[in-house]
């Protein structure tokens, strides 16, 4: 899942914030670096939306970098994604 938390990658393991990461695996084997800004609470998914991101159901977030560069997501579509960015922004 990529609503992680910080400490899962950090050597801190008392670092309780949450962080949202890009699931992209690119042609060098490496996944994607983009992250969100952490914070206290789970990551605000409609913010995602906003800032162009693909938001999986249960997995496969996706950066809008990587969306520009060609990859595909290969996730179902979390329910935000059906949304119009009018609908989002309430």
């Amino acid at each position: 899942m990529t609503r992680e938390w910080v400490d899962d990658r950090k050597a801190n393991p008392f670092d309780k914030r949450w962080v949202m990461r890009c699931d992209t695996i690119h042609a060098s084997g490496q996944r994607c670096t983009t992250e969100g800004n952490p914070s206290m609470v789970q990551p605000d998914l409609e913010l995602y939306v906003r800032l162009g991101w693909h938001i999986g159901q249960v997995y496969g977030d996706m950066c809008p970098l990587c969306l520009a560069a060609g990859y595909v997501p290969s996730s179902s579509p979390h329910k935000l994604m059906n949304l119009t960015v009018k609908e989002v922004q309430q």
